[in-house]
């Protein structure tokens, strides 16, 4: 971990990327326009084959270092869906939406991107590991190296059978991040509001909102906000760090733009999920304004 300042940098309204030193930047840059530094910790992944730079969760705070209500804004998980997480919070500061801030409240953004794999550890999922292995694991191992009817299988077949293959790649940060995190930016902090960020297939800007409480918190919109128990969100810093009250919610934005289908049937459209200038701007102004909602009606309680 280390605190970075960001220097002079070229301000960039451009907040989605597809590569991990390009969104890095842009939300570097952002930062540096708002006068605020920012907290990096290194990760162990880094980008894709064109893009090998290392991923780092970087940090940055905006309000009271004393406020006792927090909204912490952080990808909901790994892979492709991060990058939109991760334009949103950069949108966020761009959009100057920090200006919406109570004087009790702050908010946190944590940007972070793996596209390899997950960024924490899930809680509840352990992964095998070679020391974890038990020894008919090791000798039916050795037993199919020596004899080699087939290749021989690193990990317990049956206790995979429910796992999917993202759980089993190691995640770019562990959970002392996560706890570093609470102990550096929340000690003030009496009631935490998380809200989790990821896309999902729909038409662009399409938002889907889960919530594991019905509370005044979060904006009325949209029409398909449901109730969930807390575990069955993502839940990665729901509830961290032994915070009294903590709140969490999972927002899901659509992608996929409607354009003219190339078909007799003029009438007709499709959807062409990579047309990425076509869902950039509802998935920004939808992102901001719920952001936006959610910290007046935060700043708004009692």
């Amino acid at each position: 971990m280390f605190r970075y300042y960001p220097g002079k940098m070229t301000d960039n309204k451009d907040c989605f990327s597809f590569s991990v030193g390009q969104a890095r930047d842009r939300f570097l840059a952002a930062c540096d326009s708002a006068h605020i530094p920012v907290t990096a910790f290194p990760g162990t992944a880094t980008g894709t084959e064109d893009d090998r730079q290392q991923v780092f969760a970087d940090i940055a705070r905006f309000g009271s270092p004393s406020a006792s209500r927090v909204l912490l804004l952080a990808p909901a998980e790994g892979g492709l869906s991060a990058y939109l997480s991760a334009g949103l919070i950069t949108a966020a500061v761009q959009e100057k939406l920090y200006r919406h801030l109570a004087r009790d409240v702050a908010l946190l953004l944590v940007h972070a991107i793996n596209p390899k794999g997950p960024l924490w550890p899930v809680s509840g999922v352990d992964i095998p590991r070679p020391e974890d292995w038990e020894d008919s694991m090791l000798a039916q191992a050795e037993e199919r190296f020596q004899s080699r009817p087939k290749p021989p299988t690193a990990f317990d077949r049956q206790s995979l059978s429910n796992r999917r293959l993202s759980d089993m790649i190691e995640p770019a940060w562990d959970r002392t991040v996560i706890n570093t995190i609470a102990d550096q930016f929340l000690e003030e902090c009496d009631r935490l509001y998380i809200l989790e960020l990821a896309e999902m297939p729909g038409s662009a800007g399409e938002l889907s909102l889960t919530c594991d409480d019905p509370s005044a918190w979060l904006p009325q919109q949209p029409k398909n906000r449901e109730y969930v128990p807390e575990s069955s969100l993502s839940g990665h810093f729901a509830g961290f760090a032994g915070l009294h009250h903590s709140y969490a919610a999972l927002a899901r934005f659509g992608t996929t733009p409607r354009v003219p289908a190339r078909s007799e049937d003029k009438n007709k459209d499709r959807f062409i999920p990579d047309a990425r200038p076509e869902w950039e701007n509802p998935v920004r102004e939808s992102g901001t304004d719920l952001i936006t909602g959610c910290i007046k009606a935060i700043g708004a309680l009692e």
